[in-house]
């Protein structure tokens, strides 16, 4: 059988010459949809492709965007936190100074004892009433010192906790000289501030937890589609 060359169809068919003219136009014509046809499918497969990639080299420069943010967020909390921790510190070093300074300040104050004129006749029982009546004296003087002070260390709005929440350092220095007079006194305001400072690291290491926390929440949400 002999082949027919698809250029002498089209001839022929143009032509109207030959046996094959007729259904040469029928396949020119197929041909030629078809070949439309598949060109647009083609340029929209291609249309389609180019815009996938490019929404998801879009996605990935933001994903990218999101995590330097991230970093960049985590950084900047870390310089907080940081700064927070050396400011307590620094706190906490200028008031142990202090107190230091009023302790010893009043150890000295107690070490000076007036001078007593000698009589030249001293009646001992006297002596001996007087010595007891002071040791009462003094005794009840220490039981009230304690009372009050262990009521003064829990006060709600001006103990030792409200005076280290508010920064007030005169306030604790009378605190911290009280509180040098009793035996073991200084005990419980030390147990007070640590506990203070205590809270307050742990608070800013939870604030710039949660911070970091939402943020990558934040980010996660954003790039779920692409997930």
């Amino acid at each position: 059988m002999p082949i027919i060359n698809g250029r002498d169809v089209i001839a022929q068919a143009q032509s109207g010459t030959g046996k094959t003219s007729m259904i040469a136009l029928t396949v020119c014509q197929v041909v030629d949809t078809a070949s439309r046809e598949e060109t647009g499918a083609l340029q929209a497969a291609k249309n389609k492709l180019e815009k996938q990639v490019e929404e998801l080299t879009w996605r990935l420069q933001l994903e990218k965007r999101m995590r330097v943010d991230l970093e960049e967020a985590k950084t900047q909390e870390n310089a907080k936190l940081q700064s927070a921790l050396q400011d307590i510190q620094l706190q906490f070093k200028e008031t142990k100074e202090l107190l230091a300074k009023e302790c010893e300040t009043a150890k000295k104050a107690a070490e000076v004892v007036p001078i007593i004129q000698e009589v030249s006749v001293v009646d001992p029982v006297m002596l001996e009433k007087l010595t007891n009546e002071n040791e009462k004296l003094k005794k009840v003087q220490h039981e009230l010192l304690v009372t009050y002070a262990n009521r003064l260390l829990e006060k709600e709005h001006s103990g030792c906790r409200a005076l280290l929440r508010d920064d007030k350092v005169e306030d604790l220095s009378r605190m911290y000289r009280l509180y040098c007079k009793i035996p073991r006194g200084l005990e419980p305001v030390a147990n007070v501030f640590k506990q203070h400072v205590t809270a307050e690291g742990t608070a800013l290491v939870q604030q710039a937890k949660d911070a970091v926390s939402n943020y990558v929440n934040f980010v996660v949400v954003l790039l779920h589609p692409i997930l």
